[in-house]
This record gives C-alpha cells, structure tokens and sequence, in this order.
C-alpha cells in the first residue's frame, strides 16, 4: 500500500528526505505565462529565469493552474494520496484537484484520496508536507493521518514582507492604485493568509528594521511562542537571516529554516519578498 504526497507549486520543497519506498512525492506545476513563454514551476526548477523574464517583459504576465488531467496523472501513481493545493480563493488548482480525485475514485473506488485547500502558500504548506510526512513515517494510518494534519492545520499561520506588488496588481490580488503607492511611496507590506485563504493586508511599513519587528509582533500576537518557523525569499537571504536571528534572540531553540522561494511564490512575492510560516502554540 503506497502512500503518495502530491503538491502544487504554492509548495517550494522539491523532495521528501528519507521518504523510502512506501511514501511517494510529486508536484504539479503552475505555469508561470510570461508573453509566449511558458515556465512550468515543476520539482527542481530554477525560478531565476522567469524572475527576469517577469522583470523584463512589458506585457501583462499571469500564472496559470494545473489542469486535471495533470493532478490525475499524478494520483494514479499511488494508492492513498494527499494533496496539498494552494489557497482555493487565488487559484482554481484546488477545483481541478477535486474534479481529478472524483474521475479517480471512479476507476479506481479502492483508492483513498484527500485534496486539502491549504488556504495558503509557501512555507506554510511546507510545514504541513512535512508534518504530514512525520506522522505517515510514525505509521498512521490513511484516516488517522488525515484527522491529525487537518488539527494541525489550525496551528499554523502564513506572513508575508514585500517590497513590490506589481504582478499582484496585475493579475487583480490587489488594487493598481495599492500597487502604484507601494512603488512611488517605497512602503514594504506585511500581510497574512486570512482564514478565508485571502492576502490580508496589515501594515505598510518603511524601513527593514520597522517590519521584521513588526511581523514578530504580530507572531507573538497570534500565539507563536517559540515553535516551528519556515522563512522562505525572493532574492532576499539578507532579510530572511536577519528575521530568523531575531526570532532566534527570542525564543531560544526555535527550530527555523530558511529557503529560497521557487517560481510561483517568486513570481507573486517578487524580489525581495519574504514570506513566513510558523506553528502556534
């Protein structure tokens, strides 16, 4: 009985360490749609070619969801199969999974599949990967492991810092007057994944200093108190090693990683983003 955790692009791991045999990893690409071009955020791309391809074009650029017949190919690989999507309120790539699980299920009714809208993306849905990956190597259960990523979801909460805005106010994630002062002004955002899966904007602030402090507040505000953190960057590692030292200086022992974001969660933070994923108590 072969376990499969099946991602979209909203997720930046590439690979499972230690997975062995019995736990299956793949991801479904967003496609990044840069005039003619397509780029294919699939497992090991390296999104600096669609960061200034984004940069360089003129036009209007867009991301595009996997189809589902794409999800499809991936769920008949494997007999239990998670899927984790990014939010549902920003992407139809959840619908597609759903249609694909119905269309599976109906050849294959033995098969278990679960497609969960993670209502975020970046870091955050790598926590939850991993999580989920935990509890199948401790030998849960389809059901059992189902019930305990879905509790855990609960306790973990997505930040984001950018420093521009403009493809979200491209593709409509935002107003273009928003984008337009955040641009003129130099103001960097910090928002969160609201519970609805939506960007919540919370503070326009100036300065490096003035944000990270300002997204630890908000941390502490929500319950974090030393757990996991994911902090993952557009062309950022600065900020994002500054972030993770004063966290660090706070709670001692906080275990947190810092990554590089890959295509999609580039093309929508753009350089210079930061995004964060951090567990509650």
């Amino acid at each position: 009985m072969r376990f499969g955790i099946v991602v979209d692009s909203g997720c930046d791991l590439d690979a499972l360490v230690n997975s062995g045999a019995e736990i299956g990893f793949d991801k479904v690409a967003i496609k990044i749609e840069v005039g003619d071009r397509e780029y294919a955020d699939g497992i090991h791309f390296d999104p600096m070619e669609s960061i200034l391809a984004v940069e360089e074009y003129k036009g209007k650029t867009a991301s595009a969801a996997p189809n589902v017949g794409e999800w499809l190919a991936a769920f008949e690989k494997y007999d239990r199969v998670f899927a984790f999507t990014i939010t549902g309120s920003l992407s139809s790539s959840n619908s597609n999974a759903q249609v694909a699980r119905a269309t599976a299920l109906e050849s294959h009714p033995d098969k278990k599949i679960a497609v969960i809208d993670t209502l975020s993306t970046g870091p955050e849905i790598s926590m939850k990967v991993l999580k989920l990956h935990e509890y199948l190597c401790s030998g849960m259960d389809f059901e059992g492991a189902h019930a305990a990523i879905r509790a855990y979801m609960e306790k973990t909460r997505l930040l984001y810092m950018l420093e521009s805005v403009d493809n979200l106010a491209k593709n409509g994630r935002i107003s273009k007057i928003e984008g337009t002062l955040v641009r003129v002004l130099e103001l960097r955002l910090l928002g969160r994944a609201s519970a609805k899966g939506t960007l919540e904007l919370l503070q326009k602030c100036r300065g490096k200093l003035n944000i990270c402090e300002s997204a630890i507040k908000t941390m502490i505000e929500d319950g974090y108190a030393g757990g996991k953190v994911m902090i993952s960057h557009c062309l950022n590692e600065i900020l994002a090693q500054q972030l993770k030292r004063r966290i660090s200086e706070r709670f001692m022992g906080a275990d947190i990683t810092v990554m590089k974001a890959k295509g999609l969660n580039s093309y929508y933070a753009e350089r210079g983003g930061v995004l964060i994923g951090y567990e509650l108590v």
